[in-house]
């Protein structure tokens, strides 16, 4: 979230969530960058293991009777335990599951505020028209499943999918493409104003590539992020200073009047 590599040790979403006392869930192993620093948020991944009987847990609760630290937490994870338990089974499998397990997390009566998701496979040095492929219908089918699984709190929710990095505008000899500068963010949610591209097309000729060889960046992402973030959390522009310091001119026309 910072203008410069490493300037800053927390999250901007982190931020976003401590200034405004929220929790989050990411549907990861690790902590996500964007939210290291929050106090409130949990990591969660689809367990192999099968699941403790209920007197193992009564056993270890009664352990943890006196500590309050432990006995919070795994007040917290058996909560978070029975959330995802109480989902209906899902038919699909990869990211279409973890989707759909993030809307029954963020529907739920005392669920997280946001939760975060990551899916790799993006990185196409190779085969790049077959890959996509497999991809994007993939994320299509996982944003389908998760407003399914929203139900009727898609009409608040804003989801942003977003990438690290470009790739280069011009196809290897691998039939895939390097790694690049400028790339693209989707937005969707029940108030975003869709069906339309927010951009300053820079064009493709030689002249126009940023080097030669990478489509030129025309927005900084947090252009994005700052109206989502000022919506969501409403916040005002002196709490946006310190959640993505030195970010300016937020997107406009983002959402439906």
């Amino acid at each position: 979230g910072g203008d410069r590599p490493f300037v800053l040790s927390t999250g901007w979403l982190a931020r976003a969530l401590q200034a405004t006392q929220q929790t989050a869930v990411a549907m990861t192993p690790a902590m996500p960058l964007a939210l290291r620093g929050a106090d409130r948020t949990n990591t969660w991944t689809p367990s192999r293991r099968p699941n403790k009987s209920q007197d193992t847990l009564d056993r270890i609760a009664a352990m943890y009777a006196d500590d309050v630290p432990l006995a919070s937490a795994l007040a917290q994870a058996t909560e978070q335990q029975d959330r995802s338990m109480s989902a209906e089974p899902s038919t699909g499998g990869g990211l279409t599951a973890l989707a759909k397990q993030a809307g029954t997390f963020l529907s739920a009566p005392r669920g997280p505020r946001v939760a975060w998701l990551e899916v790799g496979g993006w990185d196409t040095h190779s085969q790049q028209t077959a890959r996509l492929g497999r991809m994007l219908p993939a994320l299509d089918e996982a944003l389908a499943g998760l407003r399914e699984s929203l139900s009727v709190h898609w009409a608040t929710t804003t989801v942003l999918v977003m990438t690290e990095f470009g790739r280069s505008a011009s196809v290897n000899g691998s039939q895939g493409t390097d790694h690049g500068t400028a790339g693209v963010a989707f937005v969707a949610g029940g108030q975003v104003a869709g069906g339309q591209v927010l951009t300053d097309w820079p064009g493709l000729g030689r002249n126009q590539l940023l080097d030669g060889r990478d489509l030129r960046p025309t927005r900084d992402i947090r252009s994005i992020i700052i109206p989502i973030v000022q919506r969501q959390f409403q916040l005002g522009t002196g709490v946006m200073s310190t959640v993505l310091p030195g970010a300016t001119q937020p997107l406009d026309n983002l959402w439906r009047v």
